[in-house]
């Protein structure tokens, strides 16, 4: 009688241990937050004040002089988002090479390319009337279904839509 109840004790410790064992594996590797896999100096800043996980558009094995998580600090603040007003709206990111026009006559946008790999020169390039950027091209959406007055829509003017240069942090408007 006292192997039998030696051997149900053991079978429970030994259960309990691999219980111990699963949730410590779970914690520590599958259930990481954002900012402990990102090196970013600004991820944890980012976080911190806004706490909304982004979806960028690819994955990035790499970074520009002014990382994702700088650019979203920068493009947020400057459009007065905070924790509350991001609650039901989704970020999107994506790394773009586009062209600024601003002449006296026409101020334009346009998108030529996504950058999916390193470039040898971030900085901007002016040739006549027009700019040449990376720019962290950050949208900020309804994640939910449509509500009146909620929708950030995807027109350049909306109060969710901004282009922070990837070489020199500026905001910069089409």
């Amino acid at each position: 009688m006292k192997v039998r109840n030696m051997g149900k004790k053991a079978a429970i410790l030994v259960t309990v241990c691999v219980m111990i064992i699963v949730v410590a594996f779970f914690e520590f590797f599958v259930f990481i937050t954002p900012t402990q896999q990102s090196n970013d100096p600004y991820s944890q800043a980012y976080y911190d004040e806004f706490n909304k996980t982004p979806t960028p558009a690819y994955k990035y094995s790499f970074s520009p002089p002014v990382s994702m998580y700088n650019a979203l600090i920068i493009a947020l603040a400057s459009g007065g988002w905070s924790v509350t007003s991001l609650w039901n709206m989704a970020i999107s990111v994506e790394l773009d090479y586009c062209a600024f026009l601003n002449s006296s006559t026409e101020i334009g946008f346009a998108l030529l390319s996504p950058v999916t790999h390193s470039v040898a020169d971030w900085s901007p390039k002016q040739v006549n009337d027009t700019t040449y950027r990376y720019v962290w091209t950050i949208i900020v959406h309804n994640s939910g279904p449509a509500k009146s007055g909620k929708s950030i829509g995807p027109t350049l003017s909306a109060r969710g839509y901004y282009f922070v240069d990837a070489a020199t942090a500026e905001l910069v408007r089409p």
